[in-house]
């Protein structure tokens, strides 16, 4: 099969923005996964393991978060959890009393 694409870089408010990532979630969780623009489509059928990667940049008054996701279509283990997570709070760090002497 050869390679099937379908791209798109817009400007959202937020409530829009938001509205695609429920989509997405909705999608995933459906388990077939249709990006479409017009009349190009890809349907896209995740498997149980999800490889992601995140990075959160912010510099000179910008601000990015990259979040992509990949899987093979033959299943493959799940690599453990490690400490991850997405929310709305920042951490509180707590700073050893050695480095504060």
């Amino acid at each position: 099969m050869g390679k099937k694409e379908v791209g798109l870089k817009l400007t959202l408010n937020a409530k829009q923005a938001i509205g695609y990532l429920e989509d997405l979630t909705a999608s995933l969780k459906a388990g077939t996964v249709c990006i479409q623009q017009g009349h190009e489509f890809v349907t896209l059928k995740p498997g149980k393991n999800i490889e992601i990667d995140v990075e959160a940049v912010q510099k000179s008054g910008k601000e990015k978060i990259t979040f992509e996701m990949y899987w093979k279509r033959a299943d493959e283990p799940a690599t453990p959890v490690v400490d991850f997570k997405i929310s709305s709070d920042e951490p509180v760090i707590e700073v050893a009393e050695s480095a504060v002497k």
